[in-house]
C-alpha cells in the first residue's frame, strides 16, 4: 500500500502505480484519472489548499491566488472579526452560563438525546405557560407591497419553481411594507442590515422600493451562488457591501461601510439625514438569531450608537444553544432550566416535523446503544399527533418570547406577530423591536 493511502487512512486499498495516487475516502478506493508524467496526482487532485480547507483542490499555478479567495480563509486579518464576540449576550444579568450548564449536565437533565421522562416533565412546565403566554395570541398582520410582485413569466403556481418564488415573494412583501409603513424608507439616513442574507432576496426587494439608492450591507456566513446582488450592486457600488463571515465574530462597529456613515452622521435625532440601522433577517437559523441581536447590542456598546431597529423572523429553533441565547433570565424567571431549554429547542421540532424530535447528533455520533435509546424514548411518549403539533407550536413561541422579554429590558418597544399564514410557512412569526 503507498504512503498517500495510509495517509488518507484507508487501510485496504489496492492501490496502482500508474493512476493518480489520491484515495477517495468516500468511495473508499484509489482515483481513476492518469496523471501526467512525474507527477503523482491528476490535474484535479495534483495539490489541495491543505492549510485552509483539505477538501479544496487547486492547481499549484492558482495557489496563491486561491489562499486570498478561499472561503475558509482565516479571517484573523479582517478589522471586523473579533472572535467569539458575539456567541455570548454581554449584558447578561444572570449567572455564569458554563456554571449553570454544567450543573445541569451533573443533575442528568441535559442531555443529547433527550429522555421521555425528561420531555414529560417539561412538556407540564409548557403547559403551565400556556395561560401567561400562549401563541394564540399572537395577531395575524398580513401586508402585501404593490411593487414587490414576480414578473407574468415568474407567476406560474402549476410549477415547484413557481409556487417557491411566490412563497418568498409575499413574505419579503409583507416585511418590506411593515419597515415602509414604519417610515424607514423615508428616512434618508437609512441603512439595511440583512444577517444570514443569503442569496439577498430581500434586499434586493427593499433597494427596488428606493429606485436602488439605499444602503445595504448583507452578512451570510456562507457564499452561496446564484445571488440577487448582480441586479442592483453594479448601479451604486458605494451603497452595497457584502461581508462572508459567522455573525458570531462580527464587530459591526468596526465595518467600515458603516463606520463612514455614522461617523459624519448629524447627531440630532430629528434630523432625516440621521444614520439610522436596521437589522432584519429572513429565517436567521436557530443560534444565529441570538448572536445576531447580541451583535446589534455590542455595536450600540462599542459605537456609541443606538441600538438598532429589528425586523426579525426565525427558524430552526432545534438548533438554538443555551450559551449564546439571549432570554436565559426570562426563562429562570419561569422555572425553567438550561436542561429544559435544551429539551425544548429539540422538541420544537414537532411542530414543523411533525413525530421527530432534532439532535445535532447523527446515529453514527450516538452509536447504536444511544440510537436505540433514543427510539425507546419516542415510543414512550403519549402524545396524540395534534397535542405535539401544539407542544412544538410553544415551544418555539417561548424561545422567541424570551428574545422579545431580552430586548424590552434594554428599553426597547417590542411586538411579535403572524406576518403571512401558516399556509405560506410554518415558521410565521415575525419579532419588530424598536427603540423608543
Amino acid at each position: 500500500m503507498s504512503e498517500a493511502a495510509v495517509n488518507e487512512g484507508v487501510a485496504n486499498v489496492q492501490m496502482e502505480p500508474d493512476k493518480c495516487q489520491f484515495i477517495l475516502k468516500k468511495k473508499k478506493r484509489q482515483c481513476r484519472l492518469t496523471p501526467m508524467k512525474g507527477e503523482m496526482f491528476c490535474g484535479e487532485h495534483i495539490l489541495r489548499c491543505s492549510s485552509h480547507d483539505p477538501k479544496h483542490t487547486v492547481c499549484e499555478a492558482k495557489l496563491a491566488k486561491h489562499l486570498k479567495i478561499c472561503n475558509s480563509r482565516d479571517p484573523v486579518e479582517l478589522p471586523y472579526f473579533n472572535k467569539g464576540l458575539n456567541k455570548i449576550p454581554s449584558s447578561d444579568h444572570v449567572r455564569d452560563s458554563e456554571t449553570q450548564l454544567q450543573e445541569s449536565k451533573e443533575e442528568g437533565s441535559f442531555t443529547g438525546v433527550p429522555s421521555a421522562e425528561d420531555v414529560s416533565e417539561v412538556v407540564e412546565k409548557i403547559k403551565l405557560n400556556f395561560g401567561l403566554c400562549s401563541s394564540d395570541s399572537l395577531k395575524d398582520q398580513f401586508l402585501q407591497h404593490p411593487k414587490v410582485a414576480l414578473d407574468e413569466s415568474e407567476r406560474d403556481l402549476n410549477t415547484k419553481k413557481g409556487k417557491e418564488a411566490s412563497r418568498h415573494v409575499t413574505q419579503i412583501g409583507s416585511l418590506l411594507k411593515r419597515l415602509e409603513l414604519l417610515g424607514h424608507f423615508e428616512q434618508e439616513g437609512t441603512v439595511l442590515l440583512e444577517m444570514g442574507a443569503g442569496r439577498g432576496q430581500l434586499s434586493f426587494w427593499a433597494s427596488l422600493l428606493k429606485d436602488k439608492q439605499l444602503p445595504i450591507l448583507l452578512v451570510d456566513n456562507a457564499n452561496v451562488k446564484n445571488k440577487f446582488d448582480h441586479h442592483y450592486k453594479y448601479d451604486a457600488p458605494s451603497l452595497y457591501e457584502r461581508i462572508n463571515m459567522s455573525i458570531e465574530d462580527l464587530d459591526l462597529s468596526q465595518v467600515e461601510f458603516l463606520s463612514k456613515r455614522f461617523s459624519t452622521s448629524p447627531k440630532s435625532e430629528a434630523d432625516e439625514n440621521r444614520f439610522k440601522l436596521v437589522l432584519v433577517t429572513k429565517h436567521l437559523c436557530g443560534a444565529a438569531t441570538d448572536f445576531a441581536i447580541t451583535s446589534a447590542v455590542n455595536f450600540h456598546r462599542l459605537s456609541g450608537e443606538p441600538v438598532p431597529d429589528m425586523l426579525l423572523t426565525f427558524c430552526c429553533h432545534h438548533r438554538c444553544a443555551w450559551n449564546s441565547y439571549v432570554g436565559k433570565q426570562f426563562f429562570l424567571e419561569s422555572g425553567f432550566s438550561p436542561g429544559d431549554f435544551n429539551v425544548m429547542s429539540r422538541i420544537s421540532a414537532w411542530y414543523t416535523c411533525g413525530d421527530k424530535w432534532h439532535s445535532e447528533h447523527t446515529i453514527e455520533d450516538l452509536g447504536e446503544e444511544k440510537a436505540n435509546e433514543k427510539s425507546e424514548a419516542t415510543s414512550k411518549l403519549n402524545f396524540v399527533a395534534s397535542e405535539k403539533k401544539e407542544i412544538g407550536k410553544q415551544c418555539k413561541y417561548l424561545i422567541n418570547y424570551g428574545r422579545l422579554k431580552y430586548l424590552e429590558g434594554l428599553g426597547m418597544k417590542c411586538e411579535m406577530f403572524n406576518y403571512v399564514d401558516s399556509s405560506v410557512t410554518l415558521e410565521n412569526v415575525a419579532l419588530l423591536a424598536q427603540r423608543l
